[in-house]
């Protein structure tokens, strides 16, 4: 293989002894189950576009920004993600809904916010 996993600790250590590249972050996921179930590095998590769309003018987006999160990651937890970015009320985060535009022919609502986003497609 291309490149080694390391703990936080090695990492910081080796850096700053010899400085470096960038840093290329990865969640380890459990791949498999029962007695085939092992540890490994996602080295391509998903990546997608968000866009905050209001009721008043909703063909118009109010701001677009671009994530990556674990195939694992429920999609629930992009809400905290997001809120910052879209100055979010409590109150509006309640009333989010999310499409997955997949199929741009087909754009489904996921109803479900607490299944992985790997399940969701």
């Amino acid at each position: 293989s291309d490149f080694v996993l390391l703990r936080n600790r090695v990492w910081n250590v080796l850096w700053n002894w010899y400085g470096g590249g960038p840093v290329l972050e990865r969640v380890v996921i459990k791949d498999g189950e029962g007695m085939s179930m092992r540890l490994k590095a996602e080295l391509y998590p998903i990546s997608f576009r968000v866009q905050m769309r209001r009721y008043k003018d909703a063909s118009i987006p109010t701001k677009t920004i671009d994530c990556s999160m674990s195939k694992n990651s429920l999609i629930s937890s992009l809400i905290p993600f997001i809120a910052p970015h879209f100055h979010l009320t409590r109150d509006e985060m309640k009333k989010l809904r999310f499409w997955n535009f997949y199929d741009i022919s087909k754009p489904l609502v996921l109803e479900d916010l607490d299944i992985s986003f790997d399940e969701a497609q």
